[in-house]
């Protein structure tokens, strides 16, 4: 049976966000029983940042054990590769010192052959070539998904748009010529008034083969009618990814379902799609008398469809049902508690900056000390190497202390590589802080349902309860209580303590991150 070991590392940080070392640990030696491994020894890097120079001891154990040929090890297994390693390069540099001693490390989330990464970590760089190309169909897919997300149309023009450049820039842009064919056809279907026979003849009668350079068929009214993109939803099925589109829309999404469900009598289907991208609010607001989470809707009258949220919880004495746009509105309102003013907005920018420099300071006095570390470890090597000339130790055991010496200076090596620090986003997030700290609701507004929702639970970790026409009081992230305070005038501004600081930016860095290329309407994000 091979033996393996299991590496498991988690920062203070990371605790907080369910990424446990004790999470990590089960799932590997699952991993191992799948794979009739025996494992060896764990060894758990607990509440490590990987920012200091014994920020990784436990690591620069695991190569040393790993190199120690008596110990007859086969696998490490990681639970990601960034467990392992932040640095691609660095990883792979420790992945081909531990590969001279037999052992080959496993991230039991990303299998071998699944991706480039995967492929590029157990292949040992042996596989340049289906590295390239696998990387090649990765940036493609990653291209996508980035210019969806940016509301962009990664794929050949819909009927009715053509791809074209405008001042230098690729842009989709309807054609007018299309305009009343396409509307018209989109009025009559979702009237319910024509088969789709009917509707072929009526756009090819109006012209649409001589636009097209082809008569329209049955199925040239599926491809246009199913397709969310003419009510301005960018919509990839296969990966399974929604996003609002940049490009003009000609009609609005009531018109689309209507014709949708009038053509294809699956209203049930497109209701619950419309449901699941349009109540952001859903499972996270919950009934003030039942505490179960309100679902969202769409119920008909006086000839249109409403939404609503509600709930559903057969026990509720006073279940809620409460009109989307309303519930919406006062949940706007109630996170304009985080909003700073300007005054307010300027001294934050003052303490952020102030906090970024010291960072960068400890940084650069951290990376002198590793390379410090790194010089004397060439000391020691000509120590050795000149030892060995004047046969003072023999060539195995100079071969062995060199090789120990190579570990060390490994691990030095990827101490530098987390100690990275990019001083250029620092006043980015400083200007983010400010422009998010100026208009939280506009944010909320503009982000699309999952990106609204990963907000929502920024600020709100439990959710909200809506009770009696109010969302009362609720429980708030320390980080954003903090900022709550500082809104109010209760908190100190001008000297704060560091552990506040640290609180505050910690959050605004996430979210910094998780919003920063989505986000055009803020004019200070780095291009």
């Amino acid at each position: 049976m091979p033996k393996a070991v299991i590496y498991v590392r988690v920062s203070t940080e990371e605790q907080t966000q369910n990424y446990s070392l004790e999470s990590q640990e089960k799932e590997c030696r699952a991993y191992a029983q799948r794979h009739n491994y025996e494992i060896d020894k764990v060894f758990r890097e607990e509440g490590a940042s990987g920012k200091t120079i014994a920020g990784r001891p436990v690591l620069k154990e695991l190569l040393a054990y790993s190199s120690n040929k008596k110990n007859n090890l086969s696998f490490i297994l990681v639970y990601k590769y960034d467990r392992w390693a932040r640095n691609t390069s660095e990883g792979l540099g420790l992945i081909t010192l531990v590969a001279k001693y037999g052992v080959d490390v496993q991230s039991i989330t990303e299998p071998t052959g699944n991706n480039a990464m995967g492929k590029a970590m157990t292949g040992l760089m042996l596989v340049v070539a289906q590295l390239e190309n696998d990387v090649k169909s990765e940036r493609t897919k990653s291209g996508m998904l980035a210019a969806i997300e940016a509301g962009r149309w990664p794929w050949g023009a819909p009927i009715g748009y053509k791809h074209t450049v405008v001042d230098g820039k690729k842009k989709l842009v309807f054609l007018e010529e299309y305009r009343e064919i396409l509307t018209t056809l989109f009025d009559n279907a979702s009237k319910n008034i024509s088969t789709k026979i009917e509707l072929v003849n009526q756009i090819n009668k109006m012209g649409f083969a001589k636009l097209w350079g082809k008569p329209a068929t049955e199925k040239t009214i599926d491809k246009i009618i199913k397709k969310k993109f003419y009510y301005g939803i960018l919509e990839a099925k296969t990966w399974k990814q929604e996003s609002q589109g940049i490009h003009e829309a000609i009609i609005d999404e009531e018109t689309w379902i209507r014709a949708n469900m009038a053509l294809y009598k699956k209203a049930k289907n497109y209701v619950r799609s419309r449901n699941s991208n349009e109540f952001p609010l859903k499972g996270f607001v919950r009934c003030g008398s039942c505490l179960n989470p309100l679902r969202g809707s769409f119920n008909r009258g006086n000839g249109g469809l409403y939404a609503n949220y509600h709930c559903t919880h057969k026990g509720c004495d006073k279940p809620i049902r409460i009109r989307k746009e309303r519930l919406e509105t006062q949940f706007l309102e109630t996170i304009k508690m985080f909003q700073l003013s300007k005054n307010q907005q300027e001294k934050m920018n003052k303490i952020l900056t102030k906090h970024w420099e010291d960072e960068i300071n400890e940084h650069e006095k951290k990376e002198a000390e590793i390379r410090q570390q790194i010089d004397e470890l060439g000391n020691r090597r000509m120590a050795i190497v000149e030892s060995n000339h004047k046969n003072i130790i023999d060539d195995n055991e100079a071969s062995e202390m060199l090789e120990r010496l190579n570990i060390e200076k490994m691990g030095y090596y990827l101490d530098l590589s987390e100690n990275e620090i990019d001083k250029s986003s620092a006043q980015a997030v400083a200007n983010f802080t400010t422009s998010f700290l100026s208009s939280v609701g506009m944010l909320w507004q503009k982000l699309d349902v999952n990106e609204k929702i990963k907000l929502q639970y920024a600020i709100f970790p439990k959710g909200v309860v809506f009770k009696d026409g109010d969302f009362g009081t609720n429980e708030i992230s320390p980080s954003f209580r903090l900022i709550q305070q500082f809104a109010e005038e209760k908190t100190p501004l001008v000297t704060p303590s560091i552990q506040n600081t640290n609180q505050i930016l910690s959050n605004l860095v996430l979210i910094y991150r998780k919003f920063q290329f989505n986000q055009p309407q803020f004019s200070t994000f780095p291009s």
